[in-house]
């Protein structure tokens, strides 16, 4: 009889390919070195949850889990005072957190929070992005208001970059609701309905009126926003439909450890290179800044190179 004595070093970990191996072949998601069934099984799950693609959110979806690695929800963001700031909305894209108090009516009209930069009054932490989205005000009557209140997930990490937030808003879209099969009085399928951000199509419904107190004429309708109640002078009829904007009062902010972002888009450029004023008015990129250095290094680190800004 032969003995072998073996180390711990000799001691390679193996899978035994089974039932989850072949749906993973289908799904072109294999295992990970030394991943559990259980773990396995919820990434192929998530394939049908958060599908991969080349869009923006694809990517992330597609790489987060490829790499093993989980979407976080960190915030719960709700409006404060819906009654007062009916289309407020707020949008986290390339290198903002963008916060709108009247997102169709006078969009121009924002707060920009930068999550980039480390300067006193920027959102870089996920503790500075609460605090400064919570401490925006708009008025109201002559009155500062809070436009929304973040709530954060228990056991969250609030040093953590805001800038895994990826892009997300809290505007949702009804893309086709039917109206026909109704009468006078249409109740939609959601409530905080943007104001003028509604397509109506219907050979009755022609003319909006908002006076509340108008007698309704043929081809007359009138819309309450905040209650997505429609009232018609008379029933829309069969193949109406409408289309709208609402608002998400309940906004879940998820956030992924992967962080991608365009050199095409502006605002992100801005961060990577100096911009240079030309005589036409337009800029030009120049050198790159120290975060846009550290950025190519990280790029360049597969090779014995570096940049110095």
């Amino acid at each position: 009889m032969t003995i072998y004595n073996f180390s711990e070093e000799d001691i390679v970990e193996h899978n035994v390919f089974n039932e989850l191996d072949s749906q993973g072949l289908a799904l072109s998601l294999s295992r990970l070195t030394g991943e559990r069934n259980a773990e396995y099984k919820q990434r192929l799950l998530d394939v049908f949850t958060h599908k991969a693609n080349s869009s923006y959110t694809g990517l992330i979806y597609g790489i987060t889990r490829e790499l093993g690695l989980s979407l976080k929800k960190e915030f719960t963001i709700t409006p404060t005072n819906p009654t007062l700031f009916p289309n407020a909305a707020i949008a986290f894209k390339d290198v903002r957190c963008c916060i709108y108090p009247d997102y169709y009516g006078s969009p121009e009209t924002v707060t920009e929070i930068d999550r980039y930069t480390l300067a006193l009054n920027s959102g870089y932490t996920l503790k500075e992005l609460k605090d400064k989205i919570q401490a925006v005000r708009y008025d109201s009557s002559g009155t500062p208001t809070q436009l929304f209140t973040v709530t954060e997930e228990v056991g969250i990490d609030l040093s953590q970059r805001s800038a895994t937030i990826f892009d997300q808003d809290s505007v949702l879209e009804e893309k086709r609701e039917s109206m026909s099969s109704h009468g006078k009085t249409i109740s939609l399928k959601h409530t905080g309905v943007f104001k003028d951000s509604e397509y109506i199509y219907s050979n009755k419904l022609k003319t909006k009126i908002t006076d509340e107190n108008a007698t309704l004429k043929e081809n007359e309708y009138r819309i309450n926003y905040s209650t997505g109640t429609i009232e018609c002078y008379e029933a829309p009829g069969d193949g109406s439909y409408i289309s709208y904007f609402y608002r998400n009062d309940d906004f879940e902010i998820f956030s992924s450890p992967v962080i991608i972002n365009n050199l095409q888009n502006a605002e992100f450029r801005k961060k990577m290179f100096y911009q240079i004023l030309q005589d036409d008015g337009s800029y030009e990129n120049g050198r790159p800044t120290f975060f846009g250095a550290d950025i190519i290094n990280e790029l360049y680190s597969v090779y014995p190179t570096t940049y110095k800004d």
